[in-house]
């Protein structure tokens, strides 16, 4: 029982990885690739000053709405072309234990996955946002912020999607690491529930996040937030929906040509 406690846990530590270098280690990763932040970490925008999204909103759906099975075809909101095919590149890698089996151009990390999933799909997620210290999910956040691509609801597949807090990132025992995970969304059904995929501590894989139930890990029978950093004795947020930090659609990278992308600058 002990053992088998152990293994779900370590599937919730993510490792990302600071600005074109090696990937942060944590457990599960290689202690060798080990990169110092000191106080690097920033405070993510406030939810509440994210833009809502312009399409149709998962957000409008009652919070009480009754869960829908997940492989119901017809639960799923639609997504832009180039979304579909970044989701479905991402979803190739589930059950992959490293990304060095698919390149070693990249960090083995949550970025990592996330700048792959992109650059096959044309696109750029980094750029040149980045400042001295960030780590790789800062600078996709400063990046994606400088395009006008944060938003707090309507998240759409291929869109980023970010967490902050999810691990002990200075070791200081205090819950001030900003932003620490990113993941890429595969679907979302209609009833708020959203899939993503992203590298954690043991692999590539699929967790689940419904901010309509933030707190609550299931609902009916079914997973609708999974845990997303391990227990430390503080009794503080856990699960994906407590750890959510915001959206950036796919659609506002897609806008860019390859020369704005290098020199991050946004298509008029």
């Amino acid at each position: 029982m002990g053992r088998i406690a152990i293994v779900t846990v370590a599937l919730l530590v993510p490792a990302c990885a600071t600005t074109g270098e090696a990937a942060i280690a944590s457990p599960g990763t290689d202690p060798t690739t080990e990169t110092d932040l000191g106080e690097a970490a920033i405070d993510a925008t406030p939810l509440e000053a994210l833009p809502e999204d312009e399409t149709e909103d998962v957000a409008d759906v009652p919070a009480t709405a009754e869960i829908a099975p997940a492989s119901a075809k017809h639960s799923r909101l639609p997504g832009t072309k180039v979304g579909r095919a970044i989701a479905r590149i991402a979803a190739r890698w589930v059950g992959l234990k490293s990304l060095r089996q698919v390149s070693r151009r990249v960090p083995d990390d949550c970025s990592g996955l996330v700048r792959l999933a992109y650059e096959r799909g044309g696109l750029d997620p980094m750029g040149v946002d980045g400042l001295h210290g960030d780590n790789a999910v800062t600078t996709m956040w400063r990046r994606a912020f400088r395009l006008k691509a944060l938003k707090r609801s309507g998240p759409r597949p291929g869109d980023l999607i970010f967490f902050r807090d999810t691990w002990d990132r200075n070791g200081d025992g205090q819950r001030n690491d900003g932003l620490t995970h990113v993941a890429t969304v595969e679907k979302v059904d209609r009833d708020g529930t959203v899939t993503f995929i992203h590298r954690s501590g043991q692999g590539v894989n699929r967790m689940r996040m419904n901010l309509h139930h933030r707190h609550q890990r299931t609902l009916a029978g079914r997973t609708i937030n999974d845990y997303l950093r391990r227990p430390d004795g503080t009794g503080g947020p856990r699960l994906t929906g407590e750890l959510f930090a915001g959206y950036a659609s796919v659609n506002a990278f897609a806008r860019q040509t390859p020369r704005q992308a290098r020199h991050g600058t946004q298509s008029r």
